[in-house]
């Protein structure tokens, strides 16, 4: 089902029509159409499927152990911590919703990286300064470049160390 649902995935995201739109919008009809290969179009089914999808990608997310500390460190020195993310997953779900203050997702704001306006929007609607912001991802192409082009600083943590030698 897996190799389906990302054949399905990736049609959708090739899919002119649906290319900008939200990565949630883009999950939403890639199994609407996955439903509807099926015979399934209520949209009773549909919202079932996705929630069972987001509990279980939920369940299973690998947040590292040493995030927590992190983010408990952080905001124990009065930083506002802001999740800004193309997915919807639920912070608390995952452990980590108590430190984080707010959410800038994509679904939500109409934009998603790596358009470098989904940062800049997110400093304009919390009122913070660009020059007193740090965002902080994983990858460079969806996080760093798109920040850095917003004016916003930016850093990468990269623990496959894939970034060695660059």
């Amino acid at each position: 089902f897996r190799r389906v649902l990302f054949r399905s995935r990736a049609e959708v995201v090739d899919d002119l029509a649906w290319r900008a739109r939200t990565p949630t919008e883009q999950r939403r009809e890639t199994m609407y159409r996955l439903l509807a290969e099926r015979g399934v179009t209520s949209d009773g089914a549909l919202d079932a499927a996705l929630h069972a999808y987001q509990l279980a990608r939920d369940e299973t997310l690998t947040v590292f152990p040493d995030v927590r500390e992190a983010l408990a460190a952080l905001a124990s020195l009065g930083l506002t911590l802001i999740a800004a993310s193309n997915g919807d997953v639920d912070l608390d779900r995952v452990g980590i919703g108590e430190h984080i203050a707010d959410t800038h997702y994509a679904t939500h704001v109409g934009l998603a990286k790596p358009d470098p306006r989904f940062f800049a929007h997110a400093v304009e609607r919390f009122g913070i300064e660009a020059g007193r912001a740090l965002v902080v991802g994983d990858r460079v192409d969806n996080d760093y470049v798109p920040a850095i082009e917003a004016g916003l600083p930016a850093v990468v943590i990269d623990r496959a160390d894939a970034l060695a030698g660059i």
